[in-house]
């Protein structure tokens, strides 16, 4: 293998060749599609992870090309089962009915699923990658469905294929994220000594890897008071929102987990909810309703604010220059007296600059003229 066979990102990977094997190193970080292609050149090839460098996952490779043992077939669908551990807590059902409307439009599947041979069951394969196309193939009836099969497939890349993969088609919220995060701590700890190595291995900052198991964690504290339907509501929050969740009262810690996935709350309602519920002792419901209430207030007080400060400007100017002059005074967050009295100094610069060039005059005649009209009108009424 040379680093050429990684076609456009050759000169992201080192290259070396051993006495029995090659090792494969990046050179820099590497996007999450760019871990992709490396992966699946790598898996090809029959290697495999061998650590955490730098800048990420290290691979070797035995020096005898394993690329003919990936077999492509088709593989019966009830001979298909999940691996020990999928990263994929749940389906989107969104995603599959697009699969399914594909496949009811172009007779096939546009990709093909990733498996392995079941190392438990006889003459099964573990989907690693797919598992949303294979549901969508037993909607529409299939019996069967091409299969890439690697033999050589470890847990530890089961893992990763399926973390990198739905990373790259942004399928995973932070629930998942942290799920497999933890779970990659606890069942490779030869390759993952750290969540620093998870960090590099995947891209993210190690203050995110932290953040993500926390906000798994606290989620699993909580299942056992949750019902079916709000654990699934919880679970597909932003860890964000429960960071600052987790600031709350003890005693409030459920509710506020449930109304804020139920409202879908924001980063900035999360953190006035909890606010509001530690200094209130109104009911958590009311609590937040007024936070919201509150919010919309602002919201309706602040576009009145700057319909009332365009309409003065209209009064004086063009609709147009008032509107470019508004925005361009909002994002400088100009107040308004500032916005109202730059014309001032903007007509005087005007006025020299006409009079300079010798227009005052040619100005003055032409409202002269325009003003004659209306004045004979007025007289002769």
């Amino acid at each position: 293998m040379e680093p050429k066979d990684f076609g456009s990102l050759a000169n992201a990977v080192q290259v070396e060749e051993y006495e029995t094997h090659v090792e494969v190193r990046p050179t820099r970080k590497l996007e999450v599609r760019e871990l992709m292609v490396v992966n699946d050149i790598i898996m090809k090839h029959g290697g495999k992870v061998e650590g955490v460098c730098e800048f990420g996952a290290w691979f070797t490779i035995p020096l005898q090309d394993k690329a003919e043992q990936v077999d492509e077939r088709w593989i019966p669908v009830s001979a298909l089962i999940p691996p020990p551990f999928l990263v994929r807590a749940e389906i989107n059902e969104g995603t599959v009915q697009k699969i399914v409307d594909s496949i009811k439009k172009t007779g096939k599947i546009l990709e093909d699923l990733v498996v392995r041979p079941s190392l438990t069951q006889k003459d099964k394969f573990e989907f690693i990658l797919g598992s949303q196309r294979l549901t969508a193939a037993k909607r529409c009836g299939w019996q069967r469905v091409r299969c890439n099969v690697y033999p050589g497939l470890s847990d530890v890349d089961s893992v990763e294929w399926q973390i990198i993969e739905n990373e790259a088609r942004s399928n995973l919220n932070d629930y998942e994220r942290g799920r497999a995060m933890k779970e990659l701590l606890m069942m490779f700890p030869e390759v993952y000594r750290s969540q620093e190595d998870l960090a590099r291995r995947f891209g993210y900052d190690q203050g995110h890897v932290s953040h993500l198991i926390t906000h798994f964690e606290l989620i699993e504290s909580e299942k056992p008071k949750l019902s079916i339907q709000q654990f699934e509501q919880v679970r597909s929050m932003d860890e964000r929102v429960t960071r600052e969740i987790k600031a709350s009262p003890p005693e409030a810690l459920t509710k506020l987990l449930v109304v804020a996935a139920v409202k879908k709350a924001s980063v900035r309602e999360a953190k006035g909810l909890v606010a509001a519920v530690s200094l209130s002792k109104e009911p958590l419901k009311t609590s937040f309703q007024k936070l919201i209430e509150d919010q919309r207030d602002k919201k309706a007080a602040e576009k009145a604010r700057q319909e009332a400060v365009k309409r003065k400007l209209q009064r004086q100017f063009s609709e147009e220059m008032a509107n470019d002059v508004f925005a361009r005074c909002e994002a400088k967050k100009l107040m308004e007296d500032v916005m109202v009295g730059m014309f001032a100094p903007a007509v005087r610069l005007a006025w020299l600059k006409l009079k300079e060039l010798g227009l005052t005059e040619k100005i003055l005649d032409g409202a002269e003229a325009e003003a004659k009209p209306e004045a004979e009108e007025t007289t002769s009424g």
